[in-house]
C-alpha cells in the first residue's frame, strides 16, 4: 500500500470522480437522453440480455443520438453504446464508484470498475462479444492510505453461432451460468452494491470452453450445457479458481412472471473435484420483485461440504425509488462459523441506465466472508 499526503490523495480521488462524472454526463453532452418518463428495465429484460446475448439490456434506453458530417454514421444510445454505422460494431460499457465503511474500519472510496464492451453482430448467425475491464483502479481511505494497484481483466471474450432458437453454440470465455446473479452481476444491473456470498464463494465465476444452449416451449424453457477442457483464459483473482469443469442449467417459466431454475456444476480446483447443485427462482408482480438462490457443494476429497442461500425482495416505493431487503445464510467448509446476514437499503434510478444505491449490512459476526457496515455506490451503463 502506498502512503502519500492527504492533498495528493484528494487530488487522485478528484481525477477518479472526474472520469466517472464525464461518463455519466456524456449522454447529456452528446445529445438528448431518453424521455424522463422512460421506465427502468425489468429484471426479465436484464437477465435475458445478459445471459443470452451478453449485451447491455435493451430496455435501458431507446433514444439514439446522431452527429452530422463525417460522424453521421455514428449513433449513440445512452446505456446501449455507440453503434458504428451499418458495420455491426457497437462500443459500450459501464463504470461504478463505491464508498464503504466497515464497522471498526476507516471509510474507503473506491473507483471500482471501468468496463468496455466490444460487440460485433453483422451476421445473422454469428456474433462476437468481449468485456475488457479495469478493476479497483484507485482507492483512498480516511487514514490517507491510497491504493493504485488496479488490474486489467478479460472478463468475457466469446463468439456465438446461432443455428436456431433451439440450438446455439458459444465458444470462448463467458460467465458461468450458475444461478441468476452471476450472469447479471455488473453494478448497473443489480439492486445492491454488495454481492450475495453464495454467488461468489462456491464456484469460478468464469468458464473458458464451449456452451450449447437454446430455448423451447415458445421461450418458456431455456437450457445450457457447458464445459471447460483447457486452462482458464486470463484467470481473475477470486475465491475459487477451476481449470476443468462441466455443468448444465435449465430454467422454466412455470407461471406468468414466475420462473424457476436449476444448476449443476462439476469442477476441479487445486487438484480436487467438487460437485455443486443449486436452485433459484424469480417472481415479479407490479411494483414487487423477489429473487432467491440456494446452492450446495461438496468435495470428492477431505474438503467437506458447504452451502448457502439468499432471498431478496425489492419494492418500488415511489417513481424510480426502490426499497431493497436481503437475507443471507452461508455455512462454509471446516470449523468456520456459519454466517447470518441481513442487507437493508435502497436504490434510485437517476436515469434508466444510471443507478444510485445505498445499504447497510448487518451480520451476527464479522468474518472474512463479509464485513458488516455501510455501502453506497453510483453505477451507469454507457
Amino acid at each position: 500500500m502506498e502512503r502519500i499526503g492527504l492533498q495528493q490523495a484528494c487530488q487522485r480521488v478528484k481525477v477518479a470522480i472526474a472520469v466517472v462524472s464525464t461518463l455519466a454526463l456524456s449522454p447529456l453532452l452528446i445529445g438528448p437522453g431518453p424521455a424522463e418518463a422512460a421506465e427502468a428495465p425489468t429484471r426479465a429484460e436484464i437477465e435475458a440480455q445478459a445471459a443470452d446475448a451478453g449485451t447491455p439490456p435493451s430496455g435501458v434506453a431507446d433514444a439514439e443520438v446522431t452527429r452530422p458530417g463525417f460522424l453521421e454514421s455514428l449513433a449513440y444510445t445512452p446505456g446501449r453504446g455507440l453503434r458504428i454505422g451499418d458495420s455491426g460494431l457497437v462500443l459500450g460499457g459501464y463504470s461504478s464508484i463505491e464508498l464503504s465503511k466497515d464497522e471498526g474500519e476507516p471509510a474507503e472510496l473506491l473507483f471500482e470498475d471501468l468496463s468496455f464492451f466490444i460487440i460485433y453482430d453483422a451476421f445473422d448467425r454469428f456474433s462476437f462479444f468481449s468485456e475488457l475491464e479495469l478493476e479497483d483502479l484507485i482507492s483512498v481511505d480516511t487514514n490517507g492510505d491510497v491504493r493504485t494497484d488496479g488490474r486489467f481483466e478479460v472478463e468475457r471474450l466469446y463468439g456465438d453461432i446461432r443455428f436456431s432458437d433451439q440450438l446455439q453454440l458459444r465458444v470462448g470465455k463467458f460467465l458461468t451460468p450458475v444461478g441468476r446473479w452471476n450472469v447479471i452481476h455488473a453494478q448497473p444491473l443489480v439492486w445492491t452494491t454488495s454481492r450475495p456470498i453464495v454467488t461468489e464463494d462456491q464456484f469460478d465465476e468464469n468458464t473458458t470452453g464451449l456452451m450449447l444452449g437454446g430455448e423451447a416451449l415458445r421461450g418458456r424453457l431455456s437450457y445450457a450445457i457447458y464445459g471447460q477442457f483447457t486452462d482458464q483464459f486470463e484467470p481473475t483473482p477470486q475465491t475459487v479458481q477451476s481449470d476443468r469443469s462441466g455443468g448444465t442449467r435449465i430454467e422454466l417459466e412455470i407461471l406468468p412472471r414466475l420462473s424457476v431454475g436449476g444448476s449443476y456444476l462439476a469442477f476441479r480446483s487445486e487438484d480436487e473435484w467438487f460437485h455443486l447443485v443449486g436452485a433459484d427462482a424469480l417472481w415479479q408482480r407490479g411494483r414487487f420483485e423477489w429473487m432467491t438462490e440456494v446452492s450446495f457443494d461438496t468435495g470428492a476429497g477431505s474438503s467437506g461440504s458447504q452451502w448457502g442461500l439468499y432471498s431478496q425482495l425489492v419494492a418500488e416505493v415511489a417513481p424510480r425509488l426502490y426499497a431493497v431487503g436481503r437475507y443471507e445464510f452461508f455455512s462454509p467448509r471446516g470449523a468456520e462459523r456459519r454466517l447470518n446476514q441481513v442487507v437493508v437499503g435502497g436504490a434510485y434510478r437517476v436515469r434508466p441506465y444510471a443507478i444510485f444505491k445505498l445499504e447497510y449490512l448487518f451480520a451476527d459476526h464479522s468474518s472474512n466472508l463479509s464485513q458488516p457496515g455501510f455501502r453506497t455506490s453510483f453505477a451507469l451503463l454507457f
